[in-house]
């Protein structure tokens, strides 16, 4: 009886430790399925939207271990698409991203706490860098899934909403209307939408 009571407590622990390990995962970053987006006002009276066409990210997750877990990705500055490629090229210019001199633009993940009074639902943290100026920044963050697609791949949803002031970041074009307000505002809202597909099953 004690035999079998020893195995049987074997085996919970072992099932335990793989249902744990099933919940860590790397996973690669869904290009089709993704968006890095900002948007601006412009004028006051209206809103610029963009995103970015080349991204490439670092994802890792386990809930049960969030101190473990990472968000990092990096863009190159020359993708930019705000459905205008006279602006386009204007913003890779000194007075906005400088991108000759700065490529690009990175984000590293340093911590991602719980919401506790919202399911999935989290505070991610992480210092952004835009034109070598690094600065620390923390989002909500929203998760979806995991699920399983129809060809039996797993993957998951990551959202998230982070306010910046891009003259912190030295993107500095501050020309002002004849009410004294910025012809381009300074609050920049940066929107991520992340499909990741599991590395490991």
């Amino acid at each position: 009886m004690k035999q079998h009571i020893k195995y049987s407590l074997l085996s919970i622990i072992l099932c335990l430790s793989i249902t744990s390990l099933s919940h860590a995962k790397t996973y690669r970053y869904d290009t089709a399925h993704s968006e890095v987006g900002f948007s601006v006002s412009h004028m006051v009276v209206s809103t610029v939207h963009g995103h970015f066409n080349d991204v490439t990210a670092e994802l890792f997750w386990n809930p049960k271990k969030l101190k473990k877990s990472y968000l990092n990705g990096t863009i190159n500055v020359t993708s930019i698409d705000t459905n205008n490629k006279k602006r386009d090229n204007h913003l890779q210019a000194k007075e906005f991203f400088h991108s000759n001199e700065f490529p690009t633009i990175t984000f590293k993940s340093s911590s991602i706490k719980a919401n506790k009074n919202k399911k999935n639902t989290y505070i991610l943290t992480g210092e952004l860098t835009i034109k070598d100026i690094t600065k620390s920044i923390s989002c909500p963050l929203i998760t979806k899934g995991p699920i399983t697609d129809p060809w039996d791949n797993e993957r998951i949803g990551f959202e998230a909403t982070c306010l910046i002031k891009r003259m912190e970041f030295n993107i500095n074009q501050n020309k002002l209307l004849k009410t004294g307000d910025l012809i381009i505002g300074n609050d920049i809202e940066i929107k991520i939408i992340v499909e990741g597909i599991a590395k490991n099953k």
